[in-house]
């Protein structure tokens, strides 16, 4: 086997190509990865054609003539010859991949991977060999990057975060199943074999390399996260299955290869404990109500479990997408199937009765349960056959939290809680995903429960980039409205401070007036907005309106005409320096000043000046400049709806309710415990119904803003508003539930059996 280099050129692209740099103090991580590529991948290779050599001589040995024979012999004998070159180009050209994504980054193509490449759309202008080749290679990726979702989506993101947070998908991660795949069929599609035996190459490489790409996976995660390359993207990285060629002995010791998994009881006493406990609760409940159990008679035959299982996946896979959300009743129906399949005259065994019976409790609490919306209800209630059936071959499924399929169920449910209907059934929606994987359970569930598993990583997965999104968009809505919140608290205070001001005199000319109510007003707003109430420049921007105002009243003594001569030069200096700040139009500012020294020459003389206006009205001019409007009121910035059409743009009109009804005590104080995180259900002014999410609420106005489940403003609400929609009965707050779903319903149906009828779901 050839030797390759053992680091990579960080020297970047040539001219004219976009430059990616690798930070710093990831050089050393980049290169440690390589070597794990550079020790794993020949391996599996090698292994790969070993296997290939023994399928070739086993279908020889199988063939039913010697022609057929001949051409797997030939064939074997040319593999051989041709072995060590494939090996090593298949090793540089994947490796020459890996370095230029470090070099030239994520978004480099060769123009060989673009003649390799297979594209469904161009199905009609290819031949059929290339076809069948295109479909092979297309399902080997489909099944890698399916199986490896998880463990692709981190190194997708570590990668682009070590080159400078760059996007990374599937089809340009360099050591993804598309990549892999890609090179290998650019080395096979050369070989001069048929194509049979080229589907038996591509299969082999898929069983004995993509699919043991886990393992490198696993490797490079390991070493991303130990060098901090974003470590808490997920907490445990799950082993994958180990290939025979890289299949080393365990140090003593070693932890669990599947990871982590607290929360997993696996105890099979403490797993059956729960379930018999809970046989033994309903079996008191039935001699309560008289309801005997003698057993099946001798005469009626005990319908098997693997029997039992068919129907049940038979119902399974009839059931069909709909509204209703009511639990199945499952006796009936399995009655109905049983006895359509294979006669009447037997019964179902003591303990399947006992599981039917606790899962369509489970049930019955579960869509019960007021933190899930209706049409969600309607998919999980979907989900009740297969649980049966998780519950029937496995008992732990009750008292093993870290079940895959009860992991699942709770993972649906609280991700369901925050979910609105309208508009929200579109492709890629919540909705649409997990009605999606409702609807793969039941179509390919029979007893593998590593399903379960699956969809529930590719579900993380997808909750993961939605909640990052919605982080990030309600973190902007969050900032616009604490900006909107201090830019209305800072004018309030501007206002309050002009009328202070306008209050110490009884008059004004017009054009002072109109200065201080219009120009000068924007000039304090800003300087609180930028420094702040208690900054130096807000005090000095407060004295110079006191001194304008003071120094175009009447002076009568010859000292205050000296005063007001001394001070004039200061005084305009500022005026103009602040209305400069402000960008302020260079002809009014011309204009003003040029009245504002007739002005004060007349003071200078003793003379009077016509054109004044009152105190009162020049707190008029105040009250109707623009922007005057109290931050309390309601305004078109309060009533926005970014996005949401069943948000509450129907602020306006709650604010004008308030002005004449006032919540009682008890719903205000009830508004005030709401804690941030709270869902709430609501109802707009149109009338439908929706959920939003308490993202924040000011602590000097008590100002609410929501959002939905995407960290979109739908509602912005005073906490008196609030209070009233609580009153009215047009908000109503979901119980924030720290345990999950399948533990909730548990333990409810727990304290209906022995008698103490808990509701607290």
């Amino acid at each position: 086997m050839a030797q390759w280099d053992n680091i990579i050129d960080f020297g970047g692209a040539g001219s004219g190509e976009r430059q990616y740099a690798v930070r710093d103090e990831y050089r050393n991580t980049v290169n440690a990865c390589r070597q794990v590529v550079l020790q794993v991948l020949p391996r599996l290779m090698d292994h790969m054609f070993e296997t290939v050599d023994d399928k070739l001589y086993e279908l020889a040995d199988k063939a039913e003539s010697n022609a057929r024979q001949n051409v797997y012999f030939d064939t074997m004998r040319d593999l051989r010859k041709q072995r060590e070159g494939i090996e090593d180009n298949f090793n540089g050209r994947f490796l020459g991949r890996f370095d230029r994504f470090w070099s030239q980054g994520p978004d480099q193509t060769t123009s060989e991977e673009l003649v390799a490449e297979f594209d469904s759309d161009q199905i009609r202008l290819i031949e059929n060999d290339d076809l069948e080749e295109g479909l092979a290679v297309n399902n080997m990726i489909s099944k890698g990057e399916s199986r490896f979702f998880r463990d692709l989506y981190a190194l997708d993101t570590r990668f682009g975060h070590i080159l400078g947070g760059v996007e990374i998908d599937s089809k340009n991660n360099p050591v993804a199943p598309y990549a892999v795949a890609t090179v290998f069929r650019e080395l096979v599609i050369d070989l001069d074999v048929e194509l049979s035996v080229k589907l038996i190459i591509f299969k082999q490489f898929e069983r004995q390399v993509v699919e043991y790409l886990g393992n490198l996976y696993d490797e490079l995660n390991a070493i991303l996260v130990k060098a901090g390359v974003v470590p808490k993207l997920a907490k445990n990285i799950r082993r994958h299955p180990v290939s025979p060629a890289l299949r080393r002995v365990e140090e003593e010791g070693d932890a669990d290869p599947r990871g982590d998994r607290s929360g997993d009881e696996s105890d099979p006493a403490l797993s059956r404990d729960l379930f018999v406990m809970l046989q033994g609760l309903l079996e008191q409940r039935r001699e309560e109500r008289g309801i005997t159990s003698p057993g099946a008679p001798a005469t009626l035959k005990v319908v098997q479990t693997a029997e039992l299982l068919g129907a049940l996946t038979s119902m399974q896979k009839m059931q069909e997408v709909g509204s209703d959300s009511n639990v199945i009743d499952l006796r009936h129906r399995l009655q109905g199937q049983l006895s359509g399949a294979s006669g009447q005259g037997r019964v179902l065994g003591r303990p399947e009765e006992d599981v039917i019976d606790v899962i369509s409790m489970l049930f019955e609490f579960i869509l019960d349960d007021h933190s899930i919306p209706d049409a969600m209800k309607a998919l999980l209630a979907r989900l009740q056959i297969p649980m049966l059936k998780v519950a029937i071959q496995d008992r732990s499924f009750f008292s093993n939290k870290g079940h895959p399929a009860r992991q699942l169920l709770n993972s649906l449910a609280k991700a369901a809680v925050g979910w609105s209907e309208e508009k929200s059934r579109s492709e890629g929606s919540l909705y649409a995903r997990i009605a999606s994987i409702v609807e793969r359970i039941n179509n390919e569930f029979i007893d593998d429960i590593g399903l379960f598993e699956e969809l529930n990583e590719q579900f993380a997965a997808f909750l993961a980039r939605e909640n990052h999104s919605a982080d990030i968009a309600e973190a902007r809505a969050t900032q616009v409205t604490q900006g909107k919140e201090r830019l209305n608290s800072s004018r309030e205070r501007v206002f309050q401070q002009i009328r202070e001001s306008l209050l110490r005199y009884p008059s004004y000319p017009t054009v002072v007036a109109g200065m201080a109510t219009d120009a000068w007003k924007d000039v304090l707003l800003l300087i609180a907005l930028r420094k702040g109430l208690d900054s130096a420049d807000w005090k000095y921007s407060v004295e110079l309106l006191d001194k304008l105002l003071w120094s175009v009243q009447p002076k009568d003594g010859r000292e205050e005409r000296q005063e007001l001569l001394q001070a004039i030069p200061d005084l305009l200096k500022g005026l103009r320096a602040g209305l400069t700040d402000l960008s302020y139009d260079q002809h009014k500012m011309t204009r003003i000043f040029k009245e504002l020294q007739s002005f004060h020459l007349a003071c200078l003389k003793g003379e009077g000046e016509k054109g004044h206006v009152s105190q009162m009205e020049a707190c008029g001019m105040l009250a109707t400049s623009p922007h005057a409007t109290s931050p309390h009121a309601a305004s078109p910035e309060g009533r926005e709806n970014t996005g949401a059409s069943q948000g509450v743009a129907a602020e306006a009109s709650l604010q004008g309710r308030n002005e004449t009804a006032v919540p009682d005590d008890a719903h205000l104080q009830q508004a005030k415990a709401i804690e941030v995180g709270t869902w709430l259900d609501m109802t707009g002014a149109n009338g439908k119904s929706f959920r939003a999410k308490l993202a924040w609420r000011s602590d000097v106005t008590g100002r609410c803003l929501f959002v939905n489940r995407k960290g979109m403003k739908v509602a912005e609400l005073q906490l008196e508003g609030l209070a009233m929609w609580l009153k009215d009965g047009r908000a109503a707050s979901i119980d924030r539930q720290e345990a999950p779903l399948m533990d909730r319903a548990l333990k409810a149906m727990v304290d209906v059996l022995n008698g103490t009828e808990s509701k607290a779901r």
